[in-house]
Parts: C-alpha cells; sequence; structure tokens
C-alpha cells in the first residue's frame, strides 16, 4: 500500500512543481499553502525604486540590501547617508523589530523626512551629524553587525568614518560601501551623459577610458586605500559589465571557517593540495 502511495505521489508532485515554475498564480498559492516558522516578507517597496537612476541604490541593489539583511539577522545596522529614507525604510523591513538602525544625515530635509515618515518605528533612530563625527555613544555603544556608507562621496571622510567604526564592529560585522562600480558608456541615457558633464559630475567622477565613467571616485580610491591598507579585510565587488550598475563592496574580515579538530588534518591536505604545481584531478580526502 505504501509503495502504491509513493508511486502516485511522485508523478503527482512533479506535475505541480511544472505549473509552480510555470504559473505565476501557482507561485502565490504556495506562499499560502507552504507552512513553516518563516517571518512574512514583505519587499513590495522595492518596486517603486528605479533602475539605472543616479545617485540612491538600484532597485536589484535595493533587493541586495534586503537579502543581505535576510541572511545576517543584524540586531545593529548604522547608515552613513539617509537622504529620502528609502535604503532605511528597506533595512528596517528586512531586519524586523529586533534590529536597531541608526541613520546619520547633515540634511534638514533629512531629519523632516525620517521624524515624519519613519518615526513610527521604534527601532530606528535619525542622527543629524556628519559621518564623520561618528561617537559610540550615538548607537548606544552596541556593536555594528551592518554598516552602509553612501553619504559624503569624500575620500577623507570616508577613511575617517573607517577608523571610528572599526573599533565597534561586531567580529563578522559587514561594511558595504555604495557607488564603487563604473558605468559603461554603451549603456547611458539622457541623465547620465547630463550627469558626466555637470557640476558634481565633474567634482566626484572622472573617465577611466572612453568607455568606463566612474560616477564616484573618492568611493573607488577609498576601498583601494583599504585593501592595500587593512590586510585582515577581504573585499568583493558587485559590479557589472552587463548593465548600468553604481555598484557595491562588501567589505569582512578576513577568517578561517571553524571546523573542529576532527577536520583539521583534511583541511591541511586540501591547503597542501591546491599549493601543489601540477596536482591531478581525483583526489580524495
Amino acid at each position: 500500500m505504501a509503495s502504491r502511495m509513493a508511486r502516485m505521489v511522485t508523478p503527482l508532485r512533479e506535475i505541480l512543481r511544472r505549473f509552480y515554475y510555470g504559473s505565476r498564480v501557482s507561485r502565490h498559492m504556495a506562499r499560502w499553502l507552504i507552512r513553516d516558522e518563516r517571518s512574512p516578507l514583505d519587499f513590495s517597496h522595492i518596486l517603486s525604486l528605479r533602475e539605472q537612476q543616479i545617485g540612491p541604490v538600484h532597485r536589484d541593489e535595493a533587493l541586495f540590501l534586503f537579502g543581505l539583511t535576510r541572511i545576517l539577522r543584524p540586531q545593529t545596522i548604522v547608515e552613513f547617508g539617509f537622504m529620502t529614507g528609502h535604503s532605511a525604510f528597506n533595512f528596517l523591513v528586512a531586519g524586523g523589530p529586533e534590529c536597531r538602525v541608526f541613520s546619520y544625515d547633515i540634511a534638514d530635509r533629512s531629519e523632516k523626512i525620517a521624524r515624519r515618515c519613519l518615526g513610527r518605528f521604534k527601532n530606528f533612530r535619525f542622527i543629524k551629524k556628519s559621518q564623520s563625527d561618528f561617537s559610540p555613544s550615538d548607537i548606544e555603544n552596541r556593536k555594528i553587525d551592518l554598516c552602509f556608507l553612501d553619504a559624503s562621496h569624500d575620500l577623507s571622510f570616508n577613511l575617517r568614518t573607517f577608523k571610528l567604526v572599526q573599533p565597534h564592529l561586531a567580529e563578522a560585522a559587514i561594511i558595504a560601501v555604495h557607488d564603487t562600480g563604473v558605468w559603461h558608456r554603451k549603456f547611458f541615457k539622457d541623465e547620465h551623459r547630463a550627469f558626466v558633464d555637470s557640476p558634481l559630475g565633474k567634482a566626484t567622477g572622472q573617465w577611466i577610458d572612453t568607455d568606463q565613467y566612474q560616477q564616484a571616485v573618492p568611493e573607488r580610491l577609498f576601498v583601494n586605500a583599504l585593501l592595500r591598507s587593512q590586510q585582515d579585510f577581504s573585499q568583493i565587488h558587485f559590479h557589472s559589465v552587463y548593465t548600468l550598475r553604481n555598484g557595491i563592496t562588501l567589505l569582512q574580515k578576513r577568517r578561517p571557517l571553524a571546523v573542529g579538530a576532527a577536520a583539521e588534518d583534511q583541511e591541511r591536505a586540501a591547503v597542501s593540495f591546491i599549493a601543489r604545481p601540477g596536482a591531478g584531478d581525483g583526489v580524495r580526502f
């Protein structure tokens, strides 16, 4: 009887899987039919963001930061550069009520938007200060799990900010630096051409060659300076040559993954295998 049921269930699962991948309606139904301990997801706000916009995070970048926050489940997020609050709101929705979000900006308009639009969030605090005036007391002396840097576009400010926050980073903290990418000329729209020739574009941007334009040179210099001076930090760049992207660089302190004493011999063998020239395939550990 059990084997007969199994033979019936397997084809049914394959039929349902085909509908799931092929029909948006079936995927929406699955949200209600599949029950587990997931907290509810709401990223409808991301749909209102524009792709390829100048300055703020792109829609896909916001989705990436949302997913990163969901994975990390940070307790403390520090954001430098509130502007109109889209990124702060994104962190608040992704992080949940147990996550404290502290956002810095010096603009009066930003302060008004924060008070009027995000004042209902008990776990949010707007700090009207320059990023270079960070103090641990601003964030209640908490350890920072995720730090988002998208403010001054000034190299000296960024370097000073890093030195100020570094002692207050959690052991596995991630620093996300926005605007570290380049724009490829073939993806330019009218607003990008106008930006290149604008006073702000001339102040912060620069052509690398005839195709690549770096819209925020200070951010690229900043991550390069950290790469050369902070050997204990790793970097990964989320840039693209297939679309116009402002770009995000993630930084995290380098550390080996704990494997326990039982696996240490395998780890040493793996390191030896990688370092050995001309090693063949099929080696077993």
